[in-house]
C-alpha cells in the first residue's frame, strides 16, 4: 500500500505498466533501472551481510532447482536471523531437495521460524504433531497459527470442533483472534493497490497479442483459418472445423481414385449420410459435452428465439474452455437478449474472448472504450484485433487516423499487420473453394482437364 502510494505520488502508469519515481521511498537511493543492476544491488547488500539480499538470491537458485545454492544461502541467512530462511530450510530437510530428509532438522527449523512468528511454520509444526497423535500439541499449534492470521489452520480448528476434539467456545475465540488479524493488515491504500495491482496483471494479459486467432489452423493444412465462417466446414462426426480448401482437395481427391469413401477427412469415421445422422451425430457430440458442439447447439436455439436455452448452453461451453461461447455470452449482455444489460458482464466475457484470440470481442472491447473515452485502450483493442486479419478493425483504423487517435506509424504497422494476416490463411485450395462458391459449382469439382476454370491443387 506503501509503495502503490508512493507510486501513485511520484510516478505513473504508462502503458500496463507501473513508471516508479527514480528513488526509494524509504531509503531514498535511486531504483535499479535493469534486471543487471537489481542483481548487482543484491550481491552488494549480501556481500554486507544482508540477510533478506541471501535469502533473496537462495530463493532466486531455488526456482533454478538449484537446490544445493539455495540451502548454502539460506542456511547464511538463517544464521544472521532471518525467520523466512529458517522456514525454507524446514522444507528443504521435509522434502528432500539439496540435502538428505531429515525430520528432526526439519522440525528444529520449523520451531525456529515458529517462535520467530511464522504462520505457516507454525501450521507445519501442528501437521507433524497431529501426524504423531500428539492431538493437544497439534491444535496448540493450529490455534496459534489461527490467530496469527492463517486460513487453513483455521479450517484444521473447524474439523476439529466438528469432530468434537477443539471446544466450541475455544473454537469462537480463535474465530475472533484470527478476523482480528485479518482486519489487522487492512487499510485503504492496501486494498486500493490490491485492486489496482490486480489490474495492471489483468491489463497485461489483456493487451498481450495472442499469437492466433480463437479458430487456430485448419487440422489439415495447417494454415490459420479464416475469420470468415463461410470459409470452414464444421464436421458432424468430430466437432473439427476445417477450411473449405481442404474439404475441396478431399472431393478432387475422391473423384481422382473415383471413390468415394464416405469417411470423414479428419477422424477418418463415416460422414453422416443424412439430416438425421447428423442430428444424432451432434446430439453424441452434446451429450458428450464437447463445447463446439454445444455452443454451436446454442447458436441454434439462439436463431429460433430460445434466449434462455442458448445462454445455459453457451455458459456451459464458456465454462468448457470455449472462446466463442465467451464471446456470444458477452453479446447477451451487450443487447440484453435473454439477459438484462449489463456492461460488466459484458465486458467480463468480451476480455476473455479477446486474451483467447477472439478478433470481434476485442474489437467490441475497442469500440466501448472509444465511446466511453478511454482512446488509449481502445487504438490498442483495435490494433490487436487488425492484426488478426479482422476487417472492421483496419475500417475503423482508417476512419480515426485522420482524427489524430492513431500515429502514421501506428497506422502502417495495423495496415501491414492486417494484410500479413489475410495473407496467411491464403492457399490455392482455398483460393480453388471460393472461385467455386462464387461461380455456384461449390461443393462439386470439375478437373481442370475437362475444360473446369478451377485451379487443380495438385500440390496438397
Amino acid at each position: 500500500g506503501c509503495l502503490y502510494a508512493s507510486v501513485m505520488r511520484d510516478g505513473e502508469v504508462r502503458d500496463g505498466e507501473v513508471a516508479l519515481d527514480p528513488k526509494c521511498p524509504s531509503c531514498e537511493q535511486p531504483f535499479p533501472q535493469s534486471q543487471a543492476d537489481r542483481d548487482l544491488y543484491r550481491m552488494r547488500r549480501a556481500e554486507a551481510n544482508d540477510a533478506a539480499a541471501i535469502l533473496e538470491i537462495g530463493t532466486g537458485c531455488f526456482m533454478k532447482e538449484d537446490y544445493s545454492s539455495a540451502f548454502d544461502y539460506w542456511t547464511k541467512a538463517a544464521k544472521l536471523g532471518d525467520i523466512e530462511a529458517h522456514y525454507n530450510l524446514s522444507s528443504l530437510y521435509y522434502e528432500g531437495k539439496g540435502v538428505e530428509k531429515d525430520e528432526s532438522k526439519f522440525v528444529y527449523h520449523c520451531e525456529e521460524a515458529a517462535i520467530g512468528g511464522h504462520p505457516l511454520a507454525r501450521r507445519n509444526l501442528g501437521a507433524h504433531e497431529n501426524k504423531n497423535q500428539n492431538d493437544e500439541r497439534a491444535y496448540k499449534h493450529f490455534v496459534i497459527a489461527a490467530s496469527l492470521g492463517d486460513d487453513e489452520s483455521l479450517k484444521l480448528l473447524k474439523e476439529g470442533c466438528e469432530s468434537g476434539k477443539v471446544k466450541k467456545d475455544d473454537f469462537a475465540a480463535v474465530v475472533r483472534a484470527h478476523k482480528a488479524a485479518v482486519d489487522a493488515t487492512k487499510s485503504p491504500q492496501r486494498e486500493f493497490a490490491s485492486v489496482a495491482l490486480q489490474q495492471l496483471e489483468r491489463d497485461k494479459l489483456l493487451f498481450k497479442r495472442p499469437e492466433c486467432s480463437h479458430l487456430g489452423d485448419c487440422p489439415i493444412c495447417l494454415l490459420p483459418m479464416d475469420l470468415d465462417n463461410e470459409k470452414a466446414a464444421q464436421l458432424a462426426c468430430c466437432s473439427k472445423l476445417l477450411c473449405d480448401g481442404c474439404m475441396m482437395a478431399k472431393k478432387i481427391s475422391e473423384e481422382e481414385r473415383s471413390v468415394n469413401d464416405g469417411k470423414c477427412p479428419f477422424c477418418r469415421k463415416p460422414c453422416p449420410k443424412n439430416e438425421e445422422e447428423m442430428k444424432k451425430n451432434i446430439k453424441k457430440r452434446v451429450d458428450a459435452n464437447d463445447p463446439f458442439a454445444l455452443r454451436e447447439k446454442g447458436l441454434r436455439c439462439y436463431e429460433k428465439g430460445d434466449h434462455d436455452t442458448a445462454l445455459e448452453l453457451w455458459t456451459k461451453a464458456a465454462n468448457l474452455g470455449d472462446i466463442d461461447a465467451h464471446f456470444r455470452l458477452g453479446k447477451a449482455y451487450s443487447l440484453g437478449e435473454g439477459v438484462e444489460k449489463d456492461v460488466n458482464k459484458q465486458t467480463y466475457y468480451y476480455e476473455i474472448a479477446a486474451i483467447g484470440g477472439h478478433p470481434s470481442a476485442r474489437f467490441n472491447l475497442g469500440v466501448h472504450d472509444l465511446n466511453s473515452g478511454n482512446i488509449d485502450r481502445g487504438v490498442k483493442h483495435i490494433m490487436i484485433s487488425a492484426s488478426h486479419g479482422h476487417d472492421l478493425s483496419i475500417q475503423t483504423i482508417k476512419q480515426i487516423y485522420p482524427l489524430g487517435y492513431v500515429t502514421k506509424e501506428e497506422f502502417a504497422v495495423a495496415l501491414r499487420a492486417h494484410q500479413a494476416a489475410v495473407d496467411a490463411t491464403k492457399s490455392i485450395q482455398r483460393e480453388a473453394s471460393a472461385e467455386a462458391q462464387r461461380s455456384k459449382t461449390w461443393p462439386y469439382v470439375f478437373h481442370p482437364d475437362k475444360g473446369s476454370h478451377i485451379t487443380h491443387p495438385r500440390n496438397f
